[in-house]
């Protein structure tokens, strides 16, 4: 556990960039390029992926396993999701890797973003985007990570 928390602080580390020039300005976000969502409701269980960028970040547990037994491209397979409104956004406390959460909603019909995805400098890859309308945490990582965070910081 200890290795993935390591890896997961280097990636955090290296998506931080000078807030200065990353700060949005009102309306500087990637146009969603649809309104249009799949008639189909679905459940998925999606795992958080961190990224060493501002990518689609959750994956199924078969497209993570997929990729690293066949070395497949786990990128191309990752989704955004967003919340349908606000009463349903994740907390802070969701989010960090291998948190594990069952989405039931819709596919946005193409490819894009999620509503307000501010714009970096970095350039974005334009993903499917699940939009989802509830959630359920099957696995959370926060406190595995927090406790970790703080018993190297207390040594």
């Amino acid at each position: 556990m200890k290795f993935v928390v390591t890896i997961f602080c280097f990636l955090l580390l290296a998506c931080s960039s000078d807030t200065s020039k990353s700060k949005i300005k009102n309306g500087d976000y990637y146009p969603t390029y649809t309104k249009d969502l799949e008639d189909t409701v679905r459940a998925l269980d999606l795992q958080y992926v961190a990224w060493a960028c501002q990518c689609a970040n959750w994956a199924t547990e078969a497209d993570i396993k997929k990729a690293e037994d066949h070395g497949n491209k786990l990128a191309d397979k990752s989704i955004f999701v967003e919340p349908a409104d606000n009463l349903v956004e994740l907390p802070d406390t969701l989010g960090y890797s291998g948190d594990l959460i069952r989405f039931t909603g819709q596919f946005y019909k193409d490819k894009g973003y999620p509503q307000k995805y501010p714009k970096t400098e970095m350039q974005v890859a334009k993903s499917k985007v699940f939009r989802y309308t509830k959630y359920q945490v099957l696995k959370s990582n926060y406190r595995d990570f927090v406790s970790d965070t703080t018993s190297k910081t207390t040594q």
